[in-house]
Order: C-alpha cells, then structure tokens, then sequence
C-alpha cells in the first residue's frame, strides 16, 4: 500500500527537508529484509525505511499504534504529526494527493528549524552507528574494560563482536556472555550464535565451534535449549553411524534404485471395519477363557483391542482409553509368554504411542530392533546393509520416541540426541524407506536447530523423492532457520542434477520464484525479473519432460509473467510491465483474472498501477489504450474493461484531489466510515479520465454474457459522478444523458425529461445513496 509514499514522498527534497524539523518515527508490521543482521553482526538496513532494520521497525509498530495511533483506522500509509505537548496537529490517511501531506507538514512546522530536536536526533543516531562499528573494532583490552566496567553496551554493538568470539581472550569472552545477560539477550544473540554453527552451506572450524559452545555454555538460560544444542553438536561428533555415512547411505540407495515393500502395515494403512474387530474380539476372548497361556491369543486380544481403539478414535469416540490399556495389558501377557516376536513388539511400541508412554514405547522399539537385527539390546546398527523391514519399522518407532524425550533432560544427552539421529537416518537410508521416513529425519535435525544436517537430509531425501511437497517444505524450513534462503535456488538445482526429470525442474521453478518474490520485498526489481525469467525457463522444461504437467507449468510461467509485470510496474518501466502482463495473461487465459503472487498482489494492482499518476506525471499507458491491449487477448472477458474503468475512476477522482482549489465533501475513510474533509474541485484531467471510464465500463456491459454487478456499478458510478461535478460548476453538458445511463444501467426508473433543477438534484442525491461512496470499488490495498 506504501510503493509511492516510499518511492516518491519521501525522496522529494523538499519533503525530506521539512522532516528535518521533527523527530521521524517509522513503523511498519511488513518484514522486508530476511535477516536484520548480517554474518559479522552488522545491521542490515531495510529497504524502504534505510536507517533501521527491519525487527526495529516491526516492533515499533505496536508502541506506536497504543500510545498515538488507536484512536484511528490502522491502515498504511498513515502520517500523523504529534505536537511536543502530547496534541496531534495532523492525521492523514490514504491521500489523493501525496503533495497533501507536504502542505500539511509544511504549514505546521512553520518557523521551525532543520536545526531543532529532529537534526539533534539525526545526528545522534549517526553517531551511534559509528560507535557501534568502532566498539566492534576496539583493541581487546579496551573491549574488556568496556564490558567489565561498564556501561553495558546495546546489542547491535555487541553483535560486532560475533565473529571475533573465536580470536578473544577465554575471560573477556566471559564478559561478553556477562554483558549479554545483562542486556537480557540471551535468547537473540544465543540463538545467532547456534546459528553461526549450523548456516547451511558452509560448516566453521573446530576453534570456532569451541569458542561459540564456550558462550552459549555461558548464556546457559535455564531451559535447556543451548545445553541441548551443544550436547547434539557432540552428538554429530560421535562414533558410528556418522551424519555423513547416514547421507552416504541415502545417496548409494538412491543411485541404486532399490525400493523394497515396507513390509510392515503402517499407521496410513486401512484397518479392519468396527464389527470386524468386534467380533474378533469376542472369538479371541472365548478362547482365552479355554487357554490362558496361549501367547498368540493374547497377541491376538492385543491386536484387535489396539485397532478398535485405533478406529474409535478415528470417529471421534472417546472411550478409547480402557481398549488401549487391554491392549497394552494382552501384549504384556503375550510378551511374557514369548518375548522373541518382533512384530509383537513393533506392535506394543505403537500402543504405547497412543498411550503417550514414550519410556514404553522407547524400550518396546529397542527390544524389537535387537530380535531384528540379532544385536545386543541397546546396540545401534552402524549401516543399513542387511536390515529387514522389521528392523526399519523399529527404528522408525525409536527415533519417534527418541524426538518425543527431546523436552526431557535424560532425551537431551548427547548419547540420546545421537540415537535419534541414527534411528530417523538409518530408517531413511534403509531400501524400505518412503518420503515420511525423510521427513521424519530432517524434522528431527530442525528440531535440534541443525540447519545444515536438516538441509544435507533435504536435498538428500529430495533426490530419492523428488515429487514430494513435505520434503521440500522442510528443506525451505531449514533453510530460513538457518538464515540461507538465498541458497534455495541452488539446493533446487542440485536435486535436480541428482534427480533429472520434471519434478525437479518443477521445484527448481518454485525456488526461483520464491527467491523473486524475496528480491521483490528487498525492492531489487532487476534481480526479481531475472529470477521469475529463469523459473519460466524451468517450467518450460518441466512440461516438455512430463506432458501430464503441461497445464499446470503454464499456470505457473503465467504466474512468472504476473511477478514480473510487478516488479516492473514499480519502477519507471511500466511499458515493459505491460508487455509481462500480456504474457501472463496469454499463458493461461482461463485462470488469468485470478493471478495472485505471494506477497498479496492481485491483478487489479497491476492494472492499478500501469494507470496511476506517479511522480507528478501521468503515467505512458491511457485506460482506452491499456482496454484496447487486453480486448485483443480476451475479446469476450468483461473482468477486463470492469477492472480499467475502476482504476480510470480512481485517477479521476485523484486528479480532482491534487486540485488545491478545495471545497468540503462528504466522503468516507480508510475504514469506509463517513467523514467531511476539504476535496479538490473537478478538474479537466478528472473529466477526462471519466470519460475513459464510461467508455470502457460501457464495454464491460455490452459484452457476451451475464453483466456483473462489478461492471454496472462501474458504469453507474462514472456517469452519477460526471453529474455530480456538472451540477457543482453549474453546468449541463451531458448531465441528464449520464443521469439517464446510469439509471438504465442500475434498472431503474430513468429521470422525467421535463426534469427541473430540484428534481435533477434529487435524481442525483438518489443515485448516490443507490451507489454508496463516490469512490472506486473498495478493496484491500487502495
């Protein structure tokens, strides 16, 4: 909502001189940059307020909005000027004309200075800037009076220090940890810290590891998180099976192309109808009453009792707690009797899964995987070389368990913390394994803030599964978590080097349209552009490898064109806009009028915006030409003219608004609520932008088809509003012929041709209340 306020207003020299004479506070909920801080602590400004990070601009928002801004409509751009007594001079909204909030500025800062509180602050902001770079460089001695003695540095002076932590004395690093503390960062700087250890892509060295694991052991906060964190760094150090034979393994299988059945059924798996398992269960229990000691009967109780509980629960029964208990009971009992069956095992780890028992259920999948795999209990296979699907199914519970102990201190162990590990990656690695098995090894590694592990797994799991939307969410999840989103396109095309085909290359498009929309927040409209062409490219080749996508690639590039059209409707290239959006709308014709991005924007924003006046000129593209562009690609698409004549009534009604020959109207706000403020009067640039808008909505409603309620009100609200500015010059061309279209186009009673002033007046007053706001059609955004 704030592209021209940014782009225009606040680069006109003229308005930046006059903030000059206050104190400029900026505030918004929208996060522009991915990180506020880079690799070496030091602030990443955002694009669009320059001086601040994002996180600081963000967090502002809610301070101003309670101590200035409730009183209003919380919508943006918003501009209120507060008094230094408390008293606001100013509050505008959503204004025709930008140059409004320069008057108004201007006006109530007359006589002030540029060398009042505002220059004062700006001057001292700047300085802090300075000082937090210098402290960053400061000899290690001065460093350690600074943070011993005090006073306590801020935290983006100390983020300077993070990359230094590994060439500082052990005490002056305690220091740091100390004035960490204090400052009461623990969480922020800790968690950049675990951060600076696991950023895909690239792995520190052992004396930075043991200088970070040094402050994070002093940041300790009491819940565990660093001490965990370090305990899974210790864990990746271990012994067999390491974190890189476990992706060894996952590489060798898929490259072999071995993909056995599961062998065992799943909890997707279909289970046997309620009065199946009834009856099941009534047989089994008159054979036990004949044959106590019969281990497979019990086995039996057990099994039915765990699947009727199992299909209760599906149906939202609640008495499910007691059938899980017998189940749990009748493979004690089985167990008991015969403690060499895997399967029955496997089993008693599933009930105690939904008996919430992880301890049982730890136990039940350890026991089960030793029968498999003829080990001692306890002992961890080291390859997946000659694993079973029993044993794969142990693992799978084991590690499950084994995530579930993570909040746990006894899960928290380095030795537990490397179970997991080996569990959730052998099971992956296995030739038993599905995408689940992945997902589950690479939420284990996000679990444990492992970004590099969880990305490794990814991509890992990604070229076994290329097709696979969870894993794919997980490898962004990791990715962002480690603050390398920009990697995503790479990681893409490394899976689809690994595994060719049209999956691939669909997802190498995605990444490349994620990383547009990204560059497109950062406000780089280059680098958008060329990110959304290389995506188009993938898509292309996504539907030449597997004609079945066809459809859907051309949605896509359709999507791709759309993105581009926004990224260049911002800047001065609106004609190369308007080329995008032809191409966007020509890939997929019957979804084009429902493009949307991922930052929100609809296709009315780019019509919108090939119109809008900008920068004090009118924009190259006119409503009747852009009309004429879109009639040629869909002749027969009202959607089109509908949404052109809106946008020609906005412009019209904004070139009344830079009018300063002004009168007081009643009008709306933001919120749509009545208000009285001075307006521009009509003007001949207004005039004719309606007339476009009558000519173009015309053709919206003389199209094939049903007429929508969109395109008539168009219509009816270009014609009561060229009346309403006739009536107020007191003039009379064209007035009645509008009153006259205007009520056949609503389906009602057309005016008396005999019409004198007064009746004319209440024809017109009439059809606004019909109407509502003299305003284009309210939507999210205007």
């Amino acid at each position: 909502a704030s592209d021209r306020i940014y782009t225009e207003l606040y680069r006109d020299p003229r308005f930046v001189a006059l903030t000059r004479r206050c104190v400029c506070v900026g505030a918004s909920v929208f996060r522009h940059n991915a990180r506020d801080f880079d690799d070496d602590g030091r602030r990443i400004p955002c694009p669009r307020f320059g001086e601040v990070t994002c996180g600081e601009h963000m967090a502002q928002e809610p301070v101003l909005w309670d101590r200035y801004l409730n009183d209003g409509e919380r919508v943006a751009p918003r501009h209120r000027l507060v008094g230094v007594d408390g008293k606001t001079v100013f509050d505008l909204a959503l204004c025709f004309d930008l140059q409004d909030i320069t008057r108004a500025l201007a006006a109530a800062t007359d006589g002030a200075t540029a060398t009042s509180d505002g220059a004062v602050h700006d001057r001292a902001h700047r300085q802090r800037l300075a000082d937090e770079l210098a402290f960053g460089r400061a000899p290690e001695a001065e460093l350690r009076r600074r943070l011993t003695v005090g006073p306590v540095p801020e935290e983006p002076a100390l983020r300077q220090l993070l990359p230094r932590l590994v060439h500082l004395a052990p005490d002056v690093r305690a220091a740091f940890a100390g004035a960490v503390r204090t400052q009461g960062l623990s969480g922020a700087i800790g968690g950049e810290l675990c951060r600076s250890l696991q950023r895909p892509g690239s792995a520190p060295d052992a004396a930075t590891c043991a200088a970070v694991l040094d402050v994070l052991a002093r940041l300790e906060d009491g819940n565990g998180a660093f001490r965990l964190f370090a305990n899974t760094q210790a864990a990746l150090a271990q012994g067999a099976p390491t974190f890189a034979a476990m992706l060894a393994m996952v590489e060798r299988v898929t490259a072999s192309g071995e993909r056995r059945p599961k062998g065992f059924p799943s909890g997707d798996d279909p289970l046997p109808a309620v009065d199946e398992l009834d009856r099941e269960l009534g047989a089994v229990e008159a054979l036990l009453q004949k044959d106590r000691n019969d281990a497979t009967l019990h086995a039996r109780f057990a099994k039915a009792s765990l699947d009727l509980a199992r299909q209760y629960m599906a149906s939202g029964r609640r008495e499910t707690r007691l059938l899980f208990e017998d189940a749990e009971a009748g493979w004690q009992r089985a167990l008991a009797r015969d403690a060499n069956q895997v399967t029955w095992w496997i089993e008693r780890a599933r009930t105690a899964y939904f008996r919430e028992d992880t301890l049982g259920q730890l136990d039940a999948a350890r026991r089960a995987l030793a029968i498999a795999t003829k080990a001692p209990f306890g002992t961890l296979p080291t390859n997946v070389d000659g694993l079973d699907a029993a044993a794969v199914e142990a693992l799978r519970w084991l590690g499950d368990a084994v995530a579930r102990r993570l909040g746990t201190a006894e899960g928290q162990t380095s030795a537990a913390v490397h179970e997991g590990f080996a569990a959730h990656g052998l099971a992956a690695a296995s030739a038993f394994a599905n995408a689940k098995d992945h997902v589950s090894f690479v939420s284990y590694c996000l679990a444990l803030a492992c970004w590099r592990e969880a990305t490794e797994a990814a991509v890992a799991g990604a070229a076994r599964f290329p097709g696979d939307v969870d894993l794919r969410g997980c490898l962004a999840q990791a990715l962002e978590g480690g603050g390398a989103s920009d990697l995503g396109p790479a990681c893409a095309r490394r899976i689809a080097a690994l595994a060719p085909g049209a999956d691939g290359s669909w997802f190498v498009g995605q990444a490349d349209v994620a990383w547009a929309e990204a560059a497109r927040r950062a406000d780089r409209a280059a680098v958008a552009v060329a990110a959304y062409e290389v995506a188009a490219v993938a898509f292309a080749e996504c539907a030449r490898q597997n004609p079945a996508y066809a459809d859907a690639c051309a949605q896509r590039r359709a999507a791709c064109a759309f993105g581009e059209a926004m990224a260049l409707v911002r800047t001065d290239a609106r004609m190369q806009a308007l080329g995008a959006f032809e191409r966007a709308l020509r890939a997929h014709p019957a979804t084009a009028t429902a493009l949307r991005d991922g930052l929100g924007h609809d296709v009315l924003d780019v019509v919108d915006r090939l119109l809008e006046w900008r920068d004090g000129n009118p924009s190259p593209i006119t409503a009747t030409q852009l009309h004429e562009q879109l009639r040629q690609i869909a002749p027969n698409e009202p959607f089109w003219p509908t949404a052109i004549a809106d946008a020609a009534i906005r412009e019209a009604l904004r070139a009344d608004g830079r009018n300063l020959d002004k009168v007081e109207r009643d009008t709306v706000d933001a919120g749509g609520k009545p208000i009285r403020m001075p307006m521009g009067r009509a003007t001949g640039l207004g005039d004719a932008w309606l007339v476009e808008a009558r000519t173009i909505a015309r053709a919206a409603c003389a199209g094939p088809g049903e007429v929508s309620a969109d395109a008539t009100t168009a219509l009816a609200q270009a014609c009561v509003l060229w009346a309403e500015r006739q009536l107020e010059r007191g003039r009379s061309e064209g007035l009645v012929d509008a009153l006259f279209e205007a009520a056949r186009t609503l389906g009602l009673a057309p005016l008396a041709a005999d019409a004198d002033a007064a009746a004319i007046a209440a024809n017109v007053a009439a059809l606004r209340t019909q109407l509502g706001p003299a305003r284009p059609k309210l939507r999210e955004g205007r």
